[in-house]
C-alpha cells in the first residue's frame, strides 16, 4: 500500500495561516498571562457556573447542533421567523456559513458586517471576491 500526501485546492494556497499574539514576557513581580481576545481574566458569574454544572449532567448526550431551544427562544425575542436566525460558533462561523451558502466563483460580496478576522479569507474559500464594504462600512 503506498502513502500519498494529500493536496489541497489551489484555492487554499493563498490563505494565510493563523499566527497567534506573542506570549506574555517575563518580568519581575506577579506572572503574567496573555489572554485571548475571547478571554476573561475574571472567574464566570454565579449564574453561568450554575448553568455549566448543570449542564456537565448531560455530557453523556450528543448536544443539539440545531440549538433547536435557543433559535426558538431568539425567534420568539425578537419576532422573526425561526428560518431567519442563523447559530454558529461566533461571529466567524455565522460569517462562513453565510458565504458558503452565497459566495463562489464569479460572485462578489461587499461584507456590511464588523470586520472579523478569518471573513475574507471563508470567502475566498468559496471562490468569490471580497469587495471592499467592511473596511469601508466603518
Amino acid at each position: 500500500m503506498s502513502e500519498s500526501t494529500p493536496t489541497l485546492r489551489t484555492e487554499m494556497a493563498g490563505i494565510p495561516t493563523y499566527k497567534p499574539g506573542k506570549p506574555a514576557s517575563a518580568s519581575e513581580g506577579p506572572a503574567a498571562y496573555k489572554l485571548s481576545s475571547n478571554e476573561n481574566p475574571y472567574p464566570p458569574l454565579p449564574g453561568v457556573l450554575e448553568s455549566t454544572l448543570a449542564a456537565a449532567a448531560q455530557l453523556n448526550r450528543y448536544p443539539d447542533m440545531a440549538c433547536t431551544t435557543l433559535t426558538a427562544e431568539l425567534a420568539e425575542r425578537f419576532g422573526v421567523p425561526l428560518e431567519h436566525v442563523a447559530t454558529g460558533t461566533g461571529s466567524v462561523g455565522v460569517a462562513q456559513q453565510l458565504l458558503q451558502a452565497t459566495s463562489g466563483a464569479g460572485r462578489r460580496s461587499d461584507l456590511r458586517l464588523a470586520v472579523v478576522r478569518g471573513v475574507p479569507d471563508h470567502h475566498a474559500d468559496q471562490r468569490g471576491e471580497v469587495g471592499p464594504g467592511a473596511a469601508d462600512a466603518g
